[in-house]
């Protein structure tokens, strides 16, 4: 009688750090109406033409393979995670810079506070950069998965250029009668918002993808 021992394949190997997990009561598998996962005796599944592999002398068996876990924290990942927050950042920014220099902005675009209509042409240009998130968050999956996550990313990065282009452009215009609601520089103004509104969106729901 031969001395035989059963090999251990690498779905064994699996199986058995699995066990230690939270994940061990997860089915491999999703199926209709599939709540647990059920085995019986530890048992492997295996094609009949292979079955004889399971048998082998013991001097056949491989050696134990030695797999070097790498650290959880590695320079490529702080890397790419620094530059993608970089992108989030725009959000909370584009949130905040109308409030301080309010003041010089209306004069520069033309919309003098002591006229009742030029409040609410501001308050359009500052409230609709929400708008524009609305829409990005709406289309941001989308565009990850036409462009991938970094395509998305580096759209969203070159959107950001262009309205902050607008932005800055906005008070080249000029406008010689005041109050001035409908001028270029608040028309370019909104739009740059619009824009970076879109790509703010679009970039919190991405960067947690791509991450």
């Amino acid at each position: 009688r031969r001395n035989i021992k059963r090999r251990f394949s690498e779905a064994d190997a699996i199986y058995g750090k699995l066990a230690s997990t939270p994940l061990h009561d997860l089915a491999p598998l999703a199926l209709p109406g599939l709540q647990s996962r059920v085995t019986k005796n530890m048992s492997v599944a295996m094609s009949l033409d292979q079955l004889g592999a399971v048998f082998l002398e013991s001097k056949d068996i491989d050696e134990d393979v030695v797999v070097e876990v790498e650290s959880r924290v590695t320079a490529p990942l702080l890397w790419a995670t620094g530059l993608s927050v970089m992108c989030s950042f725009q959000y909370g920014w584009n949130l905040a810079n109308m409030n301080t220099p309010a003041a010089a902005m209306r004069a520069d675009l033309g919309l003098d506070a002591a006229y009742p209509e030029t409040d609410a042409v501001w308050g359009l240009i500052v409230a609709i950069f929400c708008l524009g998130g609305l829409i990005g968050c709406s289309v941001g999956a989308s565009v990850a998965e036409v462009f991938g996550r970094k395509g998305a990313l580096l759209a969203m990065s070159a959107a950001y250029s262009v309205g902050t282009l607008l932005e800055a452009a906005s008070y080249l215009p000029g406008c010689a009668e005041s109050p001035c609601t409908s001028g270029g520089g608040a028309i370019l103004m909104l739009v740059g918002r619009v824009i970076l509104g879109i790509a703010s969106g679009a970039t919190t729901v991405v960067v947690p993808m791509y991450l």
